[in-house]
Formats: structure tokens, sequence, C-alpha cells
């Protein structure tokens, strides 16, 4: 996976798997990647969060709250 921006690598894994198994696969790679990524975008959207403040507070409070 490139970001966009910068042309950077984000995330890369290898499956080496038969092609009959394809569709038992899928679920395998979509794991992989949020288990990689979720933790990126977490730390991402905390930073935005501090950087500008909130313009309507009760969307931010059930923001925060989910």
């Amino acid at each position: 996976m490139i970001e966009a921006v910068t042309g950077g690598n984000v995330w890369a894994k290898s499956f080496d798997r038969a092609m009959v198994d394809s569709f038992e696969t899928q679920p395998l790679v979509g794991r992989a990647v949020v288990t990689c990524l979720a933790p990126q975008i977490d730390r991402a959207e905390a930073v935005r969060t501090r950087v500008s403040a909130p313009e309507d507070l009760t969307a931010h409070r059930l923001a925060q709250r989910g």
C-alpha cells in the first residue's frame, strides 16, 4: 500500500496461497491491513484533534464517547 501524498510505502506483505483459496485469503489480507493501519490512523486522528479545536463541542463529545 502506497501513501498517495508522499509515495512512501505504508504497508506490504506477501501471501503465498493457491489460487483456489483466493476467497479464503481475502479476509486474511483485510485483517492484516486493519491490524497494521488502525494504530496509525488512531494516532493521526489524535494529533489532528489536538491541533484543531472542534466547532461543535457536542459533536466532539459524542465522537470521544464513541
